[in-house]
């Protein structure tokens, strides 16, 4: 069994008070089994008079069903409180004379509660959405909850406890109460409840909530999706991690909570499902990494450690780590996370790490950078680069690049780029074949850049270090300048490339390999251009 235990900051309007929850995300197997035997039994029984005042006031019938469990569990007899079977306080609607009642009278009594929701209490929640009566097929779920948590009464104890499970106790209040959400997810089941009225939260609720049996009635594939529109999924509806199928590879997931957009990773699927079970959303994969029990050579370890709200923070950087281990009161020290790329190594793509009034973030994306940024984010540069999922490559030495090289036949065609976008655009085409990594390059500016050119009428590329041979073939018409493809080495010392052409399909070949080079003049196909550059 494992539990989470979690601090949080639970603010009121005049009071900040800090509470310690407990929670178990492997008791609530009740909350996936099947709807017990005597509610499906009651609904059928009672399913065509939920229909009957479903069409009279265009109310959805299981929302009435809901109610009708949550109120007198599915009774047709009137309790000895005068409040009917839809316990309408100060006995509105009535009179309701204790005992059993016609069925004409529960109809009466049913379409009454179902014209009182329409007209009453789906119009109680200062919301931000325009007030509207409910239609017989409701869109609109969140309209449901407020409608059920109106029903109930509107208590501010309830929206204060939804708070607990990272919701707005001001735009979210239903989601604190057990009447509409107890067993909805694993954080909420049997959540607190008050037993008295105008008391306080003293009890625990067993039963279903109004919300939740109103969604298990329209189906499970509804109820499904009320967990992934929400945010809300558990382990059995989340998406797994495709990519690290048979492979080392992680996914790291992206996450915020739910009432303050606070973001955070998760290195670990299982850590994902904890985070979403209380109270977190899911947003998708953010990067990957490599599974801690299998690095690759050239890997970089990245650590983590879990702050007091559930957040994640994550690092590469060895001294940072040992100092919050060191010197931090209220994180938690979990290890080694995953592993990844060096920083500025382009056998990946650059992760950004970001940082706010106390929060990190890390993105992968550059849109999502530059949007973090003009929120009041301070850019702290690019920790690591991820593991592809495209292909690995081990990651090149410190200041140094992979060059990519690709063919393409017939026709002796070849291409070279160092950008890892590129190579996996390339690589999914399937217009060439990835021949691996040619040799690497440098990371930094030299005074030897290699040119590259293209002529789109043929679609071949050219890669030159002759400035005075780009500016000539770039001033004509056929090849277009593309820009620096990358810089070479500045010593001769280092691996020379060979340059070769064939005037039988007038393409150039670059190779490292004094093989191939002797193969391919000695075949008398290609001509030998001599050195082209020095690379490493």
């Amino acid at each position: 069994m494992l539990f989470l235990s979690i601090t949080l900051v639970i603010s009121s309007l005049n009071t900040i008070t800090t509470t310690q929850i407990v929670y178990s995300a492997n008791t609530c197997s009740d909350v996936y089994a099947t709807l017990p035997v005597w509610i499906t039994n009651a609904v059928n029984l009672n399913k065509g008079f939920y229909q009957t005042a479903s069409d009279a006031t265009n109310t959805p019938w299981e929302l009435l069903a809901a109610i009708h469990y949550r109120e007198t569990s599915f009774s047709h007899s009137n309790p000895s409180n005068g409040q009917g079977i839809f316990q309408f306080v100060n006995g509105d609607g009535g009179p309701y004379p204790t005992g059993p009642v016609s069925d004409s009278e529960f109809v009466r009594q049913l379409t009454y509660m179902a014209q009182r929701v329409q007209s009453d209490y789906v119009y109680r929640g200062d919301l931000s959405y325009t007030h509207r009566a409910l239609t017989k097929n409701e869109a609109d779920d969140f309209r449901v909850q407020d409608t059920l948590y109106s029903y109930n009464g509107r208590s501010s104890l309830y929206a204060q406890q939804g708070l607990q499970y990272g919701f707005n106790a001001t735009t979210q209040p239903y989601e604190g109460s057990p009447y509409v959400m107890n067993m909805f997810d694993c954080a909420r089941a049997n959540m607190g409840l008050i037993t008295k009225d105008y008391g306080s939260i003293d009890g625990v609720d067993t039963r279903y909530g109004a919300y939740t049996l109103y969604v298990r009635l329209k189906s499970d594939n509804y109820w499904q999706s009320r967990y992934d529109f929400l945010g809300r999924s558990t382990a059995l509806s989340l998406p797994g991690c495709v990519e690290a199928t048979n492979t080392t590879i992680e996914c790291i997931w992206k996450l915020s909570q739910l009432s303050t957009n606070t973001p955070t990773v998760a290195t670990t699927t299982e850590q994902r499902n904890e985070l979403v079970a209380f109270g977190y959303r899911l947003e998708g994969k953010a990067f990957f990494g490599n599974v801690k029990r299998a690095p690759q050579t050239g890997n970089i370890p990245i650590y983590q450690m879990q702050k007091p709200d559930g957040t994640i923070f994550i690092t590469a950087n060895q001294d940072e780590y040992d100092y919050l281990k060191t010197n931090s009161t209220d994180m938690t020290d979990l290890g080694i996370g995953f592993y990844a790329n060096p920083a500025y190594s382009n056998a990946g793509y650059p992760v950004h790490r970001l940082y706010k009034n106390g929060i990190h973030t890390w993105t992968q994306s550059l849109t999502e950078k530059d949007a973090l940024i003009a929120n009041g984010y301070s850019y702290e540069g690019i920790p690591f680069t991820t593991i592809n999922t495209v292909y690995q490559e081990t990651p090149a030495p410190k200041d140094q690049l992979l060059v990519y090289r690709f063919s393409k036949k017939p026709g002796y065609g070849h291409f070279w780029t160092t950008s890892i976008k590129e190579r996996d655009l390339m690589i999914n085409s399937g217009g060439y074949g990835y021949e691996g990594v040619a040799w690497r390059a440098s990371a930094k500016v030299t005074i030897v850049p290699v040119y590259r050119l293209y002529a789109t009428s043929t679609g071949k590329h050219l890669f030159t270090t002759d400035q005075n041979e780009k500016n000539v073939l770039a001033g004509g018409t056929f090849w277009q300048y593309e820009g620096i493809a990358y810089y070479a080495s500045e010593e001769p010392t280092d691996k020379p490339v060979y340059r070769l052409y064939t005037s039988l399909t007038a393409n150039h070949l670059l190779t490292i390999n004094v093989n191939e080079k002797n193969t391919l003049v000695n075949s008398k196909v290609f001509n030998d251009e001599s050195v082209s550059q020095y690379v490493y």
